[in-house]
């Protein structure tokens, strides 16, 4: 498994083959998203998209990152993630840490649902986040 970063020039070509991943990822929980945002900020590189490929060179997984600078620390965020199985997912996490790192993050969030807990031990759980329609 190969963990990808994509040149901004090419995040239009490779949407249409992630875009449903990412979809699905807002509609079963981040709320924090649309689509079009997404896609929009993606294109102006302000979040950062990368795929994971198997050895057939297919992409199997796609996550959205973006880099926030606080006043004491730069936090690499995983605001979306999606594919084909966990293990392609995953797979691109150690990447995009190694990247944050290198742009001088000291700490990477992945906000999503409680099954990602599980995926990932080296996670600790940071806040509990409560939602309520009104």
């Amino acid at each position: 498994m190969k963990a990808l970063p994509v040149p901004v020039e090419q995040v239009p070509t490779l949407w249409p083959h992630v875009e449903g991943w990412f979809q699905a990822a807002i509609e079963k929980g981040d709320r924090w998203w649309t689509i079009e945002e997404a896609y929009r900020r993606a294109c102006l590189g302000q979040l950062a998209m990368w795929v994971a490929a198997n050895d057939d060179h297919n992409i199997v997984g796609a996550a959205l990152c973006e880099i926030s600078d606080y006043s004491d620390r730069k936090v690499c965020h995983v605001a979306l993630m999606g594919g084909r199985g966990l293990k392609g997912l995953v797979s691109v996490l150690p990447k995009i840490e190694a990247w944050a790192k290198w742009r001088g993050c000291s700490e990477s969030i992945i906000r999503g649902r409680k099954g990602w807990q599980r995926a990932l031990p080296d996670y600790r759980p940071a806040f509990v986040e409560l939602s309520k329609r009104i």
